[in-house]
């Protein structure tokens, strides 16, 4: 758990992409493609962190990956969408972020999450004995 707040400086940044222009466009973003990029490292991050916390194995990785990926898509579509970016391209762009993101957590999450857990003693699970 102490590891996990290390992350939360992570959280302002699709924050500062997010730049307020003038009164009229306060929630418009000076680039949309950096926010996306963004939120997918955010994204990413927490995803990764929690697969290393909790240490999920295939199955838990499946659902985390399905369900930060679609965290990931609610938070970038609109933000493009609101940054003036066409319709179809704000949710192709929200789309492959989020498959890439699932991809990645399903695929390379529990290598990523070593990272985490360098120091960490071994697993060992009572119940297989």
């Amino acid at each position: 758990m102490n590891r996990i707040i290390y992350f939360a400086p992570l959280a302002s940044l699709p924050l500062m992409a997010l730049a307020q222009q003038n009164s009229d466009e306060s929630m418009k973003t000076d680039n949309p493609y950096v926010a996306a990029v963004l939120i997918f490292i955010v994204v990413l991050a927490v995803a990764v962190a929690l697969v290393s916390y909790f240490r999920l194995r295939t199955r838990g990785r499946v659902t985390a990956g399905i369900v930060f990926a679609v965290l990931g898509w609610l938070i970038t579509a609109p933000i493009c969408i609101s940054a003036g970016v066409n319709t179809y391209v704000s949710l192709a762009i929200a789309s492959v972020s989020a498959a890439l993101l699932g991809f990645i957590v399903v695929r390379h999450g529990q290598v990523l999450a070593s990272i985490f857990r360098r120091n960490d003693a071994e697993r060992i699970d009572a119940d297989e004995d």
